[in-house]
């Protein structure tokens, strides 16, 4: 009886003696595959529909989606840039692409991501379940169509439900975890379908098919490197094609068997070499004056210890377990989980010959877990969820197995037993549910996902730092402040709690510590613009403008071709009166990126303080044709056609249509209800225009400068004295 999921001498590597039974074949059997399919489907989908709801959070989806423009087309420039790029540490111009299409169909939509991160994972689970019901049926003495499909079903949904299957999911940025899946179950799917193939030329065309499913996998991450010796593996068991091979029973001989893998290899070294080439250009690779070899090989054993005891017990899951910066290479969970890998390997090398399956399932997922135990260590983490996306599903299989066998033996025990081993199932996958469900709300927002962190591990530094960081763009510049300050009390040299630090003092008035954690951190990243910009703006705000000045001066001269860099210099000389410095600048910057609204809104400002209204014209609607929906330049260019001195180039109609535009475009825009009031008086409508002078007075009473009232006070005057105002 045991020896239904245990090793045999069978003589067929596809199970089945490679024969389809009537059960692959007649309509009860695809019947039966067809409801696993839908019970996949709802189920996954059930499981994480919360996502949705998710925004982007500020652990690198701000880095990859949001405040990246490269991704967003098709052009030759975009496909360049996604295959020759290694930004944020991976090579993976088929996410690249993907995200692509999510920008094409959605937008920048977090809603879009999430769903396109959701089919892919429910892709990649059905990828599981049919490969599960291909090794379970090769591995199984007396095997049945039913049996088979119930324990690739339990696999399937084992995998797919799990908690540690959150973070793949539900973060935006770990798209390439659940594309690479998807590409990876077709390769393994294609490969078992080629060695049970009869006829050499079709052998190798469906081979060929799989090693073209493994580049793509590869392509969209590098986390299969390891795949030629799990196929290696399968070879040996279930497929025994090793132990065939050897006995002179395969048409093939042992060599061509190793052989057909070295094309696997040649892509996986290829790939291997791209993404160490990839944590280079990103400066993510730890050297080994930061992360000794003792202390890899600490972290490897701990980690293979920590995804086995997690899929058993898959509570306390979070986004990142830090590396402690004391932690050492003989710590007593590094020495125990070492005494932990040691004791299984002897122990299932004892009962291989009884139970095979183990043994492979435990090497299957050791070697699947070899490019992300640390030895090539990048990030801040020790373990992370998402590392066992591949190497748990060694796991889901052999306890599919263990259904299928056990479904077959409760066979001739009739019901009752039947009944014990789905509900067994149908429990434990609505528990792993329910706590993916809940998993899944973690990840709705960056105040969410970083005080969780720190609720279960109050000393994560990079927690602190980055829930920081979402403090300050909430606008809570106290709470922003109390984080920064205590991660850089766990992480002194921490970049981003400097920064989150500086942001919320210069917000709260402390102009000194703001300017000091700036300067810290343009230490830590000399010559990163943003922060350059960042502290200019509070050396100006201290009145330091030729500290300021030389800041922006600086990026100009390290990017002249930056379209960012000129405008901030631009506007700065410009706010100093000096008009005629900033002119080029911001002539530039349109030039460089015509797509900014900014610098065309600046260079129109700069051309009227030159009392150049007509060219002033000319650069407000070259701007508006670049960038038509922005509310700020219909409404300066109706201001400008609506008050100019000059009555060539007054249009009172044209402004009024802009006006308007600018009003539904924006209805909470001062500015576009003051270009309204101004248009309506040139168009004589003075009735008009004082009332919407009157309500735009009351509703930013106290929210806007004197200086600015007092304009608007005068402009009512004029509209009471039925004049139309001139500037």
């Amino acid at each position: 009886m045991q020896a239904s999921y245990t090793s045999s001498s069978r003589p067929s590597a596809g199970g089945r003696n490679s024969q389809p039974t009537a059960g692959e074949t007649g309509h009860a059997g695809l019947s039966l595959a067809a409801w696993a399919v839908v019970i996949i489907v709802a189920v996954t989908v059930v499981t994480f529909a919360g996502s949705l709801r998710n925004e982007f959070v500020n652990w690198d989806d701000y880095y990859v989606l949001e405040h990246n423009d490269e991704f967003r087309g098709f052009s030759g420039a975009h496909l360049r840039w996604m295959f020759t790029t290694g930004y944020v540490g991976h090579y993976q111009p088929l996410t690249w692409l993907s995200y692509a299409v999510d920008w094409r169909i959605w937008g920048l939509s977090p809603w879009g991501v999430h769903l396109g991160n959701i089919l892919l994972h429910l892709a990649t689970a059905l990828g599981v379940f049919f490969v599960a019901r291909r090794l379970i049926s090769a591995a199984r003495e007396n095997a049945d169509d039913v049996g088979d499909t119930l324990g690739a079903l339990a696999a399937a949904l084992l995998f797919a439900v799990h908690p540690l299957r959150v973070e793949s999911v539900a973060w935006a940025t770990e798209r390439r975890d659940v594309l690479s899946g998807l590409w990876l179950m077709l390769t393994v799917t294609f490969y078992l379908r080629a060695v049970t193939m009869p006829r050499q030329t079709a052998r190798r065309t469906v081979l060929v098919i799989s090693l073209v499913c493994y580049g793509l996998s590869l392509l969209s991450k590098a986390s299969g490197l390891t795949l030629p010796l799990i196929l290696l593996l399968v070879d040996v068991y279930p497929l025994r094609r090793i132990a065939r091979c050897a006995a002179g029973r395969e048409a093939v001989v042992l060599q061509e068997v190793l052989v057909e893998k070295m094309p696997y290899v040649a892509i996986a070294v290829a790939a291997a070499l791209a993404a160490v080439w990839a944590q280079g250009q990103s400066g993510a690779l730890r050297t080994f004056s930061e992360h000794d070899l003792a202390l890899r090989v600490g972290q490897a054993c701990y980690g293979v210890f920590f995804y086995l005891w997690k899929s058993l017990w898959p509570t306390g899951l979070i986004p990142l377990y830090e590396q402690n910066p004391q932690a050492v290479a003989f710590d007593w969970p590094n020495v125990l989980s070492a005494g932990f890998a040691v004791g299984v390997t002897c122990l299932l090398w004892v009962i291989r010959r009884r139970w095979p399956m183990l043994l492979v399932a435990w090497t299957a997922y050791v070697v699947l877990l070899l490019p992300v135990l640390g030895f090539a260590q990048s990030g801040p983490q020790v373990v992370a969820d998402r590392y066992s996306y591949f190497s748990c599903i060694p796991w889901a299989v052999v306890i599919g197995g263990g259904v299928a066998s056990y479904w077959g033996m409760a066979s001739i025990r009739r019901g009752p037993a039947r009944v014990v081993v789905l509900a067994s199932v149908v429990i434990i996958v609505m528990v792993l549910a329910m706590l993916s469900r809940i998993q899944t709300r973690i990840w709705a927002d960056s105040v969410t996902l970083w005080r969780t962190v720190i609720a279960h591990a109050p000393d994560t530094g990079t927690a602190h730092a980055n829930l920081a960081s979402a403090y300050n763009s909430e606008g809570d510049f106290e709470a922003a402040r109390r984080h920064s300050t205590r991660a850089l009390e766990i992480l002194p040299g921490n970049l981003t709690a400097h920064v989150a630090l500086a942001r919320s003092a210069a917000e709260l008035g402390d102009l000194a510590i703001a300017e000091r954690h700036y300067e810290i951190a343009l230490e830590i990243r000399p010559g990163d613009p943003g922060r350059m910009i960042l502290l200019a703006a509070v050396k100006t705000r201290m009145g330091k403008y030729d500290d300021a000045e030389a800041l922006y001066r600086r990026m100009v001269d390290m990017e002249p071709q930056s379209a960012p860099a000129c405008l901030h210099l631009g506007s700065f000389l410009a706010s100093r009166r000096r008009d005629g410095e900033a002119l080029p600048l911001l002539q530039r910057a349109t030039r460089l990126d015509p797509y900014d609204s900014t610098a065309w809104f600046r260079l129109g400002v700069v051309l009227l303080a030159l009392d150049e209204p007509a060219q002033a014209i000319t650069a407000l609607d070259d701007g508006r044709r670049s960038c038509p929906d922005d509310a700020n330049l219909a409404a300066k260019l109706a201001w400008v056609l609506a008050t100019c001195r000059r009555d060539d180039l007054r249009d009172g109609r044209r402004a009024v249509e802009l006006a308007r535009r600018a009003v539904t475009q924006e209805p909470e825009n001062p500015l576009a209800y003051e270009a309204l009031a101004a248009a309506l008086a040139e168009t004589g409508d003075f009735d008009e225009a004082a009332n919407t002078l009157r309500e735009l007075l009351a509703d930013t009473s106290g929210a806007i400068p004197e200086e600015r009232e007092e304009r608007l006070r005068e402009q009512l005057d004029f509209c009471l004295r039925r004049q139309p105002f001139r500037e």
